[in-house]
């Protein structure tokens, strides 16, 4: 169960009906548990989402360079701030960090960057979160096993819209300097990146399940 890879918290979400937060939580868990053995002084907390996000974000500042290093820790200094004032909301803090994003950096959809994973990914969480509360009285699935569908329809949404790069013209990033017949050959390395992101953390979820 989701509760062995998560402690408490996963529990305490499952029986509240939060199954996001069990499913994100699990997510990102498997993925800071790994960095946390590397480590001889653990700095990813956990047990609290906001402090988490702000511990990735740091992480992404002190290695990671470039307009996608400092677009990703925007996307993960939203998302900590996001959960400051609602705890556990990982649709909310996802879609937080996206529009931070969209907002800072200057891109939309359909410019050939990372938005066009992550922007997807957040449409389908937001719509299948509204369906999924007016449904969930009826519903005999678990929750966290209810929510953990919906966040593979969004990974598989960040999927497809990475694969639907080849087909855009470069509007923003590097990839205005790259020759216009070999973009077509090759999604947008950011788009891509998030959507192996997503989709190894979703695998890493599932099998904690």
């Amino acid at each position: 169960p989701l509760s062995s890879v998560d402690g408490g918290d996963a529990e305490e979400a499952e029986s509240s009906g939060s199954g996001e937060a069990a499913v994100l939580l699990a997510m990102l868990r498997a993925a800071c548990e790994a960095l946390n053995q590397a480590e001889p002084h653990p700095k990813y907390p956990l047990s609290n989402p906001s402090k988490l996000c702000a511990a990735i974000a740091d992480t992404i500042s002190g290695s990671m360079g470039g307009t996608s290093g400092a677009l990703l820790e925007i996307f993960f200094r939203t998302a900590s701030l996001k959960h400051r004032d609602s705890s556990g909301d990982w649709v909310s803090a996802f879609c937080g960090g996206t529009n931070a994003v969209r907002e800072i950096g200057g891109a939309d959809a359909g410019y050939r960057t990372m938005l066009d994973a992550l922007l997807p990914a957040a449409a389908v969480l937001t719509s299948s979160a509204l369906a999924a509360s007016a449904a969930a009285s009826a519903s005999e699935s678990p929750p966290a096993v209810a929510a953990l569908s919906r966040w593979a329809g969004a990974v598989g949404a960040a999927e497809s819209g990475a694969e639907s790069t080849m087909a855009m013209d470069a509007l923003a990033g590097r990839s205005n300097y790259v020759n216009e017949q070999l973009l077509k050959t090759v999604p947008d390395p950011g788009a891509k990146a998030v959507a192996i992101a997503l989709t190894a953390a979703l695998k890493a979820a599932a099998g904690a399940s």
